[in-house]
């Protein structure tokens, strides 16, 4: 079973060449709608086009608040991608349903408020 499911797909913002880096960024809840806790789950950002990331919930380094994670795209594109929620990216144990999410007239731009919520 499951532990995390996606409660909020993105909304999308288109951007314009040369002005943003495309996006993906959202937030991890506890069941209560709690931001989770520093780095006890990783997101993994599967895409066809570039690869597997992670990113640590909450990760310092990108200067980002518990529960929230964040991927940049190394092109003007995401394209298609999916999310996942996993244990960490030595233990990609998936704790929540493979998601996924872009393409079609979503190639470009930023791609934010995307919520996973611990179910109850």
């Amino acid at each position: 079973m499951y532990e995390y499911e996606l409660v909020q797909e993105p909304q999308k913002d288109f951007c314009h060449p040369g002005y943003c880096l495309p996006e993906i960024r959202g937030d991890v809840q506890d069941a209560q709608r709690n931001p989770v806790d520093r780095y006890l789950v990783t997101i993994k950002l599967d895409s066809p086009t570039f690869g597997v990331q992670y990113c640590a919930v909450g990760d310092e380094s990108k200067m980002m608040q518990p529960g929230q994670f964040k991927f940049e795209s190394p092109g003007p594109v995401f394209g298609e991608y999916t999310l996942t929620v996993v244990r960490s990216q030595g233990d990609p144990t998936p704790l929540s349903e493979t998601y996924p999410l872009g393409g079609g007239s979503a190639l470009k731009g930023q791609h934010t408020g995307i919520i996973f919520r611990r179910k109850s």
